[in-house]
């Protein structure tokens, strides 16, 4: 029982942190950044949520804490665009001996997790099931054992540089034809992702994007809705 109140508080303290004591000049440059584009701005997006659990960054086991926070949110033509922080963490527990190797210990290590995401719903969307991301070495390492990729064999540099993953392969091809493989290699960079499903669409990077790169980083995830549904949105450039 006593457990269950130490965790109780744990989260508390981790919520007010988040959304009260936290990066406030960036809270209050969202809030701007909302009015400047006519779009609403909410501190707590948590209700968001449930809307995009079919995404793997939202998929977690044992999660201790999650939330969304600076949600700017608006509709342009037959798009509702959100933009937000994200952070969820969690909990890992290490074993150990003491020095005379008869007594055991435990350590334990909350892992937080931060992103920016650019997320579209749209009906112009119509997505099969993908996620997209440059390669790093442990991705090269796996898909040497489980040859996961989709491998395009008219773009080897793609193939070679890209983890592109997906049940429906020939669907996932279809998406991603010639100009849309070319436009990718000059935006994805190491922390770049990109996951798609249905009328969703999701463009995020690994770390909290800076504020001073904030606009750039919104305007190549816009980029890369219009070149995948060509279609231009009806918006001026964002700054911020």
């Amino acid at each position: 029982m006593l457990w269950m109140i130490y965790r109780f508080i744990d989260r508390c303290i981790d919520y007010l942190d988040y959304y009260y004591l936290q990066g406030l000049r960036r809270t209050k440059k969202m809030n701007e950044l909302a009015r400047n584009i006519e779009m609403d701005f909410v501190l707590n997006g948590n209700y968001l949520l449930s809307e995009l659990r079919n995404f793997e960054i939202f998929t977690h086991d044992k999660v201790f804490f999650e939330g969304i926070k600076n949600l700017v949110r608006g509709k342009v033509d037959n798009t509702v665009i959100s933009i937000f922080d994200y952070r969820y963490s969690f909990i890992i527990y290490r074993y150990g001996y003491s020095g005379d190797f008869h007594t055991s210990s435990e350590t334990r290590h909350k892992i937080k997790k931060d992103h920016t995401i650019v997320y579209f719903l749209s009906e112009l969307l119509d997505l099969p099931k993908f996620s997209l991301h440059r390669k790093g070495l442990g991705d090269k390492i796996a898909n040497f054992f489980t040859k996961r990729d989709i491998q395009f064999e008219s773009n080897l540099d793609f193939s070679k540089y890209y983890s592109l993953r997906g049940e429906n392969e020939d669907s996932i091809k279809r998406v991603f034809n010639k100009e849309l493989l070319s436009f990718e290699k000059s935006i994805v960079n190491k922390g770049i992702r990109i996951e798609g499903s249905g009328n969703k669409l999701i463009y995020y990077q690994k770390k909290p994007v800076k504020l001073k790169d904030m606009s750039s980083f919104i305007n190549s995830g816009f980029q890369f809705f219009e070149v995948i549904t060509m279609h231009q949105l009806h918006f001026d450039k964002i700054t911020i």
